[in-house]
């Protein structure tokens, strides 16, 4: 009886642990570390010239400023988008289905596919002909991600980053918790009709050069328990009750049975 005690109360204490190496982000290969020199380069890996290329749908925020007199400046005129107090989703270009915006007076420029710097250079040559020294500045306004699951805090949030990674979404939601599966981690992608469905792993270094590396808006990362969780919450709980239930019984048992006092 005592040793089938000990052996449900080992079991129960070592379900409990999750190993380091499930924990671990962007860890080296086994045996890597030991072998690394110190204060120097060890690995080189290739994330890409990574530029998010707008699309039917995207809102930004475009500014322009000139040295124009106010009374001929027609963007001054019809106001800055992103003004104090104002919403600047509502205020924002949207890029409407065939992929264009339209400024005033100026008319439609198409920036579907573009990226944000060559939609600023874009939008730059189609007002220099109107203003004087024109400088433009342009920002992507609705860039959402929702992460799900073992993070500290579940929901939505906005970057103004157009080249975010994985890896800053998961430490802008307070970090992944101690039961999350970083091997096998969800993105769901919408590209226009077709939503994709990929796994990634966060324990692996190479992920700096997956596809999935860096986020696109909306998208959608679900983050997996371990089955240790299920474990440790359910059943080690129905183990450790168990063993007390077991343990008041032994006692009972040899305080009044046969052979006791």
């Amino acid at each position: 009886m005592y040793r089938l005690l000990v052996g449900l109360l080992l079991l129960t204490l070592f379900s409990q642990c999750v190993p380091v190496r499930k924990q671990t982000y962007l860890q080296e290969r086994p045996g890597e570390l030991n072998n690394y020199p110190k204060d120097t380069v060890v690995k080189t890996l290739y994330a890409g010239d990574y530029a998010y290329s707008l699309q039917p749908g995207d809102i930004l925020s475009i500014k322009i400023a000139s040295l124009t007199p106010e009374e001929y400046d027609f963007f001054s005129q019809a106001g800055s988008t992103g003004a104090e107090g104002e919403d600047p989703l509502l205020s924002g270009y949207l890029i409407d289905p065939d992929g264009n915006i339209e400024l005033p007076v100026v008319g439609e420029i198409e920036l579907q596919g573009l990226s944000l710097p060559e939609a600023r250079q874009k939008i730059f040559q189609a007002v220099d002909g109107y203003l004087k020294s024109p400088t433009v500045r342009v920002k992507l306004l609705n860039f959402n991600y929702t992460v799900l699951g073992e993070v500290a805090q579940q929901g939505t949030f906005t970057t103004f980053d157009p080249k975010y990674s994985i890896m800053e979404a998961v430490g802008n939601a307070g970090g992944l918790s101690e039961y999350a599966d970083r091997a096998n981690v969800k993105i769901v992608r919408r590209m226009g009709e077709q939503v994709d469905i990929a796994f990634v792993n966060l324990l692996d270094d190479e992920l700096i050069e997956s596809p999935y590396f860096y986020l696109k808006p909306n998208d959608l990362i679900i983050v997996r328990p371990l089955k240790a969780k299920t474990f440790n919450t359910f059943t080690a709980r129905n183990i450790a009750l168990g063993i007390s239930l077991l343990t008041s019984l032994t006692l009972i048992f040899l305080r009044f049975g046969p052979g006791g006092n």
